[in-house]
């Protein structure tokens, strides 16, 4: 069966430079109540936050690598290995229906085709997949980005998994080069010359077979046709950083794809000016949940009760005022819902709930009315850890440049 989709809320950091060129689920974050799943638009005290607050947006989970490791036990696996690789892995050949609309031309049907399953999270384009809140757009549907991947010798061709109808049609002569990067062994971004980028899935011996049969059979069109003065051959760039740039059909920046998570990633409209990407360098970024008080009326009048409200967590270094702790409800907003200067906190604690749930406790000097203590919960023990000691570097001033945090450890760039 084709993989599909899963709804997710996992969390990690890693260091963004404001000065890199960056552009461009699975679970959706959006407006509405203040439960911890969903990021509720502004209220009267948020008036700070900008327009693109209340927002929904993508979080992703590249479920390739899971596949993989669920479908095939230890046996299945070691006898595969004794077994030449099946170029047509879901029998297309044998697909009268498939053949009859993908009409091969006789150069295409003599040598075969490669064909296996892949998750198409753009199969609605790169524009409408980075804007969340539409159905037919949704990255996770999984009736729309289950598809088969048919690499002929002159085209890709992608087909619903479930009706077998023809969704698009790419020439190999269109094929640029593809973007695979150290956060996943599954995901992969495909690249065109005159075309949005496709951001697809595979479980990582698939990913690496149809990239072998890929750059092959780019490679045999461009010589073909004139080497390098037709075109190169498609190359394949591994990216070390956490962000991807997405390219739309005129070549510009129309979408940020950012991993907080091993296999895990936020798929947003590009944003410039955004804190996120323009506001100082981001130390460490993620999704947290603020404990905060919220009013309501009944019957009785209006009365207040606490709730907790997930907002987009990025802690910013530099040099003095410019490190600070900054949320908003939406990694395209330009404006925070709240900050704390680093050099305010005094103190950062790891504290259970009574029903076991994560959270960190972040006391600073009073310097509002609002308090001086931040409740924040975190998606798992692992994610806590890492914000305290990021938090805790960032104020011991031990953080600079080229440093980058994952899974708690610094790593030099």
């Amino acid at each position: 069966e084709a993989p599909v989709g899963e709804m997710i809320t996992v969390f990690m950091p890693m260091t963004l430079p404001a000065t890199a060129a960056v552009a461009g689920t699975a679970a959706s974050f959006g407006g509405g109540g203040g439960s911890s799943s969903s990021i509720a638009g502004p209220s009267a005290s948020d008036e700070a936050a900008a327009s693109s607050a209340g927002e929904p947006f993508h979080c992703l989970r590249a479920i390739g690598s899971e596949s993989e490791k669920t479908e095939r036990g230890f046996l299945s696996m070691a006898l595969s290995m004794l077994k030449a690789p099946v170029r047509d892995g879901l029998a297309f050949g044998s697909n009268s229906k498939a053949k009859g609309v993908a009409q091969l031309s006789a150069a295409e049907e003599e040598p075969g085709v490669w064909a296996d399953w892949v998750t198409n999270y753009t199969h609605a384009g790169l524009k409408a997949a980075v804007q969340a809140g539409q159905s037919h757009s949704d990255p996770s549907a999984t009736h729309r980005n289950a598809q088969a991947f048919i690499l002929t010798t002159e085209r890709v061709l992608f087909f619903n998994a479930r009706t077998w109808s023809l969704v698009q049609v790419i020439a190999l002569s269109e094929m640029q080069s593809v973007t695979i990067s150290a956060y996943s062994p599954s995901l992969f971004v495909l690249h065109m010359h005159r075309l949005p980028d496709l951001v697809l899935d595979a479980a990582p011996s698939v990913r690496q077979r149809l990239l072998d049969e890929l750059q092959l059979a780019v490679g045999t069109v461009a010589a073909m046709w004139g080497g390098e003065d037709f075109g190169e051959s498609l190359r394949i760039h591994q990216e070390a950083s956490p962000v991807l740039q997405l390219l739309d059909e005129e070549r510009s920046c129309a979408g940020t794809l950012a991993f907080i998570d091993t296999n895990v990633f936020l798929l947003v409209p590009f944003a410039p000016r955004s804190l996120f990407l323009a506001g100082g360098d981001t130390f460490f970024f993620g999704l947290l949940d603020a404990h905060q008080i919220a009013s309501q009326v009944g019957a009785r009048g209006i009365g207040s009760y606490w709730r907790w409200q997930t907002y987009f967590f990025m802690l910013k270094s530099g040099t003095g005022e410019a490190r600070r702790l900054l949320w908003c409800r939406h990694p395209g907003d330009e404006r925070c819902s709240g900050e704390l200067q680093v050099s305010r906190i005094r103190t950062v604690q790891p504290l259970d709930t009574p029903q076991g749930e994560p959270c960190l406790i972040i006391d600073a000097a009073a310097s509002t009315a609002e308090g001086t203590v931040l409740t924040l919960r975190a998606a798992s023990l692992q994610s806590r850890e890492d914000w305290i000691v990021s938090i805790r570097t960032m104020m011991s001033g031990s953080c600079c440049p080229g440093m980058s945090f994952t899974g708690g450890q610094a790593q030099r760039e």
